[in-house]
């Protein structure tokens, strides 16, 4: 069936270019020959939504891409977007329809407004149907920022991961010494040195998050005066009991925010829902999650629902075998660090 339309305009920030961007580009080009292809520039972007976005040209080169791929690029004028009507308000423009999704529809129709009030014909909406992600929710580039889904829709954290205790099989033990991310030197008995490199490497880059996750990190973030937003402790080094509450970690409180039972070698529901809860909440910082048993393992829970661009800290011991030395890890929350956890996380036995 032939397209409807000669000329069709759509638009969109199309940030972290997902899977719902793909099919509608595709359902737009079975609707018109040609279409225009307006991206928010970076200005609008940032006006239309306070979440920082990747850059207009990175932007636009996915979409390019995308649109070489499937032969579509020839039938597609992309344009920077510096407002809500672009080229639609131009009296000799060729557009006859707008291509929306139900969200965007608004947009359409304040439009069509401002022609009538130019006197022009208002144009033919052609409303498209949303994506969903795998848990019937929205597909949208707000969920992946937020760290919920990937850019297939898939979940980070799995429903059943919040219903039972999953447990560590023998033979994940030795990968997991490995660190999940950039490994800070420094002895684990006086981390300041590395601190003070943790420090360093979060100046002027305002990040989402801080996370940490253990004892002495904790207390030697709150020793030297950085900022986070959550902590994740179980008053254990090494095995061994060292401090009785959270005010000898720092704190200025008296009692964690949140307690939760996590045996060693195990990541319960418990521990997954607290975590997510640590994140939705918008109580003062930090958000101190006390754990009853270990915490070792719950840097992985952390790190898939951390939001994108957070910085999870943690500490690495020295291991035997020729395993990494001591000190701190910063971990860059990025879609492909989500995507390794979760692939970890899904060997673990349920």
């Amino acid at each position: 069936m032939p397209p409807k339309f000669r000329v069709a305009a759509l638009a969109g920030t199309f940030d972290h270019f997902h899977q719902g961007h793909q099919k509608f580009l595709v359902a737009a080009f079975d609707a018109a020959d040609t279409i225009y292809i307006g991206i928010t520039s970076d200005t609008f972007a940032q006006s239309l939504r306070q979440a920082e976005v990747a850059a207009f040209a990175d932007r636009k080169k996915e979409v390019e891409i995308f649109l070489a791929k499937n032969n579509l690029l020839l039938r597609t004028t992309i344009f920077e977007l510096n407002d809500i009507h672009g080229p639609t308000l131009d009296e000799g423009s060729s557009i006859e329809a707008i291509i929306v999704t139900g969200k965007t529809r608004y947009g359409a129709e304040l439009v069509n407004k401002l022609r009538r009030e130019k006197g022009l014909l208002p144009l033919v909406i052609v409303e498209i149907a949303m994506v969903e992600a795998k848990d019937g929710g929205e597909l949208s580039s707000s969920r992946i920022r937020n760290g919920e889904i990937d850019r297939k829709g898939d979940l980070f954290i799995q429903p059943l991961w919040l219903r039972k205790d999953l447990r560590l099989p023998p033979n994940l033990r030795l990968s997991l010494q490995k660190p999940l991310g950039a490994l800070i030197f420094g002895h684990e008995n006086n981390l300041n040195e590395a601190i003070a490199v943790a420090k360093e490497n979060l100046k002027g880059k305002n990040p989402v998050s801080v996370v940490t996750v253990g004892d002495v990190v904790t207390k030697s973030f709150n020793e030297n005066g950085i900022p986070m937003d959550i902590a994740i402790v179980d008053f254990y080094v090494k095995r061994q009991q060292k401090f009785k509450s959270i005010k000898d970690l720092g704190f200025k409180k008296e009692e964690p925010d949140m307690v939760v039972k996590n045996a060693k070698g195990t990541l319960t529901g418990e521990t997954f829902r607290a975590v997510q809860e640590a994140f939705r909440l918008t109580a003062p910082s930090p958000f101190v999650i006390r754990i009853v048993g270990e915490e070792d393992l719950t840097v992985l829970p952390v790190v898939l629902a951390a939001p994108l661009k957070a910085h999870v800290f943690y500490g690495q011991p020295r291991f035997n075998r020729g395993q990494p030395g001591e000190g701190v890890v910063d971990v860059l929350v990025t879609e492909e660090k989500k995507t390794e956890a979760r692939e970890i996380v899904s060997r673990f036995v349920a």
